[in-house]
């Protein structure tokens, strides 16, 4: 708030001081006649002496000193562009164009007085109809402010601050370069594409810094710029100041700093960085010293080797520069004397600035064009091609109010305006309507004031001679023209023609932290820059497959990410496959049981009249045969892909099948204990009724096992599932049972008829004589109890593979009862046929 009000705390003390010292005497300016007289302000020095003030005799204007050799060129550019305007017989043919120039010194106070000159109505001179300048924007605010309360025309060929366009507080500024807000927005774009997204900042301590460089942070902020220092560099910079600014330089990780700032206010910094060696930082330069010679001298080649910036537009001066090489000193114009001593040595007038004693005199012979100036250097056209641009347009303004041909050219009432008596707001009318071409580029002004942007991206680059030459690299173009729009500009950049620092053909990284890889994402710390952050690794499912990701992604249903995090993969599907070593293992081992199954039951069918077969209840054992082929048929809707049909069948025919195999056990069980236990039936009517039962007990079993499998069936029935919670992964492709307590019911059935089996045949382990069913069918049963009691524990820890053990339990519990039941009457019948008679058993 405060410096927005310092310009006008500035005005205010410039009023009084002149009007309370209405004979202070601004003595350098240069004047020329004309119908109508165009006002000048340059810098023509760069600063002043302030003599402090007694008030014992007549106040006078502060000494200027330090001539300004650049400014003093764009002063000529100015009166060479009069000249060739008044020579000119299509435009303005009637109208000789006049000028008073006034030194403003780089300094706020002769800024305020030059305008208020100009303002004044009551002077022998003309007041002028519009006044060229000034050049920096520190001078040009105070300034405007001085001239809009007269509604005298400012067009500004360098003061590019952003304010300026603000209409309300400066109503009649025009300006040929282009606001800082179309440069903010360049730079901001350059900066996002070279990925700089660690900068440091050096602002001018006054509007132009301040409120560029703020409109930059503001555009940068959506390339995810921040900065590691920000630095405001005071107008009168003290060495202390100096080291200041050059430690933090010094001590920065940033390795590329953007200076908005004046050449004079940097150039001691980068002196300083030259004389301690600092190298290593790529600057990033603003139009105001982009061309400077002040700063591209070879003493400063190794800290600005690399610098790139936007430049103003220039065009093909060649006669301009003539007219610069042949000028001359005359006895009216002190700025060129004053030039021409401190460049020859020597005086061409008695009356020179500087004292003519210690001079000799010159010889005549002196020529501009056989020195090294920087009043004559072709290839800094940029501001003096500014300068060039604003008198045409005032000089296409005056054509137009002149001519009076059209509706624009009206004012109130109709009327055309008084050519004896052009006021300065009636040319301000015909400005704002400017519009014409001049080397290809349209010149017209929008409602703020400000040209169309038209910016050229140079770089400062050492090649094989080691000297520093600026090379063009491209262009910015912001056709809107609208300071508020958020529009992005045109920027055109030849990568190939870049060189920076070390002649890399690779332009710097300046990052706070290098960017994090594909697979990760950036996570910010409190209190930290949104530039400084870590990278962490994305969480498993999450992906992301570029550098710097602010967020992981989810990988799509059905997809898992790589074991890198960069990429998503499509989840495998697993059952139990045929092919698979389990799937091989389990088919063998079903295979040999079902032949070793069809070989005991041809076995027992070819000897069913012998004595063993007869004894072994051949009806039962045949249907026992029949139920562990069933068995070990079953293990083929457990493998392969399951389906809704395999998912529903296979623990009904699973548990049918036992519960048969449990059933006829049970019933050869029973039998052997009404045969060997006569002790436990009460006479041989139970005998003969129990012998009729064996069926019906047998169907009873087998029904009471289906009927809980119709339950299940109706309650929850089974259907197919992709179990993603085994392995994040992987699909498991599984059955799901329903509801387990129905599937819990059915394994427990079979439990409890396995522990009858057990418990009876326990009874009848020993039998007289050679008969020892009983001991096999307790060893059958047994194994079946051990077999199925393990499977609890194994089916519940094992969610991967429950199908597998399923099937092991399924295959051994029926090896189990066809071994112990079987297989030594088959060794008998088949080996030993001698044991095989009545008398043996």
């Amino acid at each position: 708030k405060s410096r927005e009000m310092e310009p006008l705390c500035l005005l205010a003390i410039g009023f009084i001081l002149l009007h309370i010292t209405p004979h202070i005497e601004t003595r350098l300016f240069i004047e020329s006649g004309g119908d109508v007289i165009l006002g000048g302000m340059f810098p023509l020095h760069n600063s002043v002496i302030n003599l402090p003030l007694e008030f014992n005799a007549v106040p006078t204007s502060a000494d200027c000193v330090m001539l300004n050799e650049r400014a003093l060129t764009r002063l000529y550019t100015m009166l060479y562009t009069i000249e060739e305007i008044n020579n000119r017989s299509d435009l303005l043919p009637n109208m000789k164009l006049g000028y008073r120039v006034i030194d403003s010194c780089t300094d706020v106070m002769k800024a305020v007085e030059a305008s208020y000159e100009f303002s004044l109505s009551g002077s022998t001179q003309k007041p002028p109809l519009v006044v060229i300048g000034d050049a920096y924007s520190f001078l040009t605010i105070p300034a405007a402010y001085t001239l809009g309360l007269k509604h005298i025309p400012m067009i500004s060929y360098s003061a590019s601050a952003p304010s300026l366009s603000d209409k309300t507080r400066f109503p009649t500024f025009m300006r040929t370069i282009p606001s800082d807000t179309f440069q903010s927005k360049a730079l901001a774009e350059l900066v996002g594409h070279f990925g700089w997204t660690w900068i440091g900042i050096l602002g001018s301590d006054d509007d132009y810094g301040r409120q560029g460089l703020g409109k930059f942070q503001s555009d940068a902020h959506e390339y995810g710029v921040c900065t590691d220092f920000q630095i405001w560099v005071p107008k009168k910079i003290a060495i202390k100041d100096i080291n200041s600014i050059v430690n933090v330089i010094q001590n920065s990780t940033v390795k590329v700093i953007i200076a908005f700032v004046i050449d004079a206010e940097l150039e001691p910094i980068i002196k300083e960085m030259a004389r301690r060696q600092i190298v290593g930082k790529t600057f990033i330069a603003s139009e105001s010293w982009i061309s400077s010679p002040v700063i591209h001298k070879p003493q400063y080649a190794d800290v600005l080797e690399g610098t790139i910036g936007f430049d103003m537009i220039s065009a093909d001066m060649n006669k301009l520069s003539d007219f610069l090489r042949n000028s001359k000193p005359t006895t009216d114009n002190p700025f060129m004397t004053e030039l021409w001593q401190e460049t020859f040595h020597c005086t061409p007038y008695p009356s020179g600035l500087v004292d003519a004693a210690r001079l000799p005199a010159c010889s005549g012979d002196e020529s501009l064009g056989s020195v090294t100036s920087s009043f004559f250097n072709p290839s800094e056209m940029t501001v003096p091609y500014a300068v060039y641009l604003a008198v045409y347009a005032v000089a296409h303004a005056l054509h137009e109010l002149t001519a009076c041909t059209t509706w624009t050219s009206v004012f109130a009432g109709g009327h055309c305006a008084n050519l004896s008596d052009i006021q300065p707001w009636q040319v301000m009318r015909y400005l704002k309507k400017v519009d014409f071409k001049d080397n290809g580029y349209n010149i017209r002004f929008d409602a703020n004031g400000d040209p169309v942007a038209y910016y050229i991206l140079k770089q400062w680059q050492r090649k094989d001679d080691e000297n520093m030459k600026m090379v063009a690299v491209g262009s910015y173009t912001n056709l809107n023209n609208n300071t508020n729009s958020t529009n992005k500009g045109h920027l055109i950049i030849n990568d190939e023609l870049l060189l920076w620092m070390g002649k890399q053909l690779k332009a710097p990284d300046s990052l706070c932290v290098a960017a994090c890889p594909e697979g990760s994402k950036k996570e910010y710390e409190a209190g930290q820059p949104s530039c400084c952050y870590r990278c962490v690794q994305c969480s498993d499912g999450e992906f992301s497959k570029t550098k710097d990701a602010n967020n992981c992604m989810r990988c799509p249903p059905d997809s898992w990410s790589t074991g890198t995090h960069t990429d998503c993969f499509v989840k495998p599907v697993q059952y139990l496959k045929w092919d698979s070593v389990e799937g091989l293992i389990l088919h063998i081992a079903a295979i040999i049981g079902i032949f070793l199954t069809i070989d005991v039951l041809f076995i027992f069918y070819k000897y069913r009249e012998t004595p063993i077969v007869k004894a072994s209840n051949f009806k039962i054992s045949l249907m026992l045969l029949i139920c562990l082929f069933c068995n070990f048929l079953c293990i083929y809707v457990f493998v392969g892909i399951p389906k809704p049909w395999m998912c529903i069948t296979r623990q009904p025919f699973f548990g049918v099948s036992f519960s048969s195999c449990l059933s006829c056990i049970l019933v050869k069980t029973i039998s052997m204990i009404i045969t060997f236990k006569p002790s436990l039936t009460r006479n041989n009517t139970f005998h003969r009724q129990m012998t009729r039962a064996e069926i019906p007990i047998v169907a009873v079993v087998i029904v009471i096992e289906v009927a809980l499998c119709v339950v299940w069936y109706f309650l929850a029935s089974p259907s197919v599932f992709r179990n993603e919670n085994i392995k994040a992964d992987t699909i498991f492709l599984q059955c799901d049972e329903g509801s387990p307590l129905n599937f819990a019911f059915i394994i427990a059935y079979l439990y409890v008829l396995a522990l009858i089996c057990l418990m009876l045949s326990f009874m009848v382990r020993k039998l007289p004589n050679n008969f020892n069913e009983g001991k096999f069918v307790m060893f059958s049963a047994l194994t079946f109890f051990i077999v199925w009691i393990s499977f609890i524990p194994a089916y519940i820890l094992s969610n991967e593979h429950r199908v597998v053990v399923e099937v092991i339990s399924i295959i051994l519990s029926g090896y189990g009862i066809l071994i112990f039941l079987f297989f030594h009457k088959c060794y008998i019948i088949l080996f030993q046929p001698q044991k095989n008679t009545k008398e043996h058993l």
